[in-house]
């Protein structure tokens, strides 16, 4: 998890902030990307195969613009691995409720 606020990206679109954390792997698979509600918000949501230094990894990865703000949800794992923290992250996820920062 990550999170960032009033830097440059806020007029980046939510593709091109998921491609940025992908930099770096190779033979990327993409399994599903749609838009999806998230805290009265749109994120990015992507399901996707890569090779990290040759090494086969499953990503799930929500990425969401709120307030000035930029937050990065990735769950990485071994594909064969994958599915039983999916479940988790995907849990964990559904409970965040993101605040702006005090002015």
């Amino acid at each position: 998890m990550n999170g960032r606020c009033g830097g440059k990206d806020e007029d980046t679109p939510l593709v091109a902030l998921t491609n940025h954390l992908l930099i770096g792997t190779t033979e990327r698979q993409i399994q599903a990307q749609e838009v999806e509600p998230f805290d009265s918000r749109e994120a990015l949501h992507s399901v996707l195969t890569a090779k990290l230094d040759g090494v086969p990894r499953l990503y799930d990865m929500f990425v969401i613009k709120k307030d000035g703000c930029i937050y990065d949800f990735v769950y990485v794992a071994s594909p064969s691995a994958a599915e039983a923290g999916r479940r988790e992250f995907e849990r964990l996820i559904r409970a965040v409720h993101l605040v702006p920062e005090p002015l």
